[in-house]
């Protein structure tokens, strides 16, 4: 696309988790409500761009004839934080919660960049290795 002509996927995946992670971020350091709003709506704008692209880097790390059973198990840990986040509802402060995102999404971006990492250095070993 237009963007990957100036960026590479590991890349836009960085910056939408960084994006996430700064506007999850937000309604720790503010109260103001527009201010949240517009963190809120910078979020759901950045969800909009994550369903595309990890779809793309997903049909290129991973081969397809071993896509769904990688998918799924991803789904495993991903649903044991679900019950976990579920089984403490009440017990945590919305403050938690939002410091709790904001580290995902931060690892998330971390992940990212280490991607990034080994497919520059993939691509940039001597072939007569």
């Amino acid at each position: 696309g237009v963007i990957e002509k100036h960026m590479s996927l590991t890349m836009i995946a960085r910056m939408i988790f960084l994006g996430a992670s700064a506007s999850m971020a937000v309604p720790m350091i503010t109260t103001s409500r527009e201010t949240i709003m517009a963190a809120f709506l910078a979020f759901e704008v950045i969800v909009g761009i994550f369903w595309p692209a990890i779809g793309t880097l997903r049909s290129i790390y991973v081969p397809e004839d071993q896509r769904a059973t990688i998918t799924n198990l991803f789904r495993v840990p991903l649903n044991f934080i679900v019950c976990i986040v579920l089984y403490y509802q009440g017990g945590m402060s919305v403050s938690n919660v939002f410091s709790f995102c904001t580290l995902f999404h931060f690892g998330a971006a971390v992940s990212a960049f280490l991607l990034h990492q080994a497919v520059h250095h993939q691509t940039t070993k001597d072939p007569e290795q």
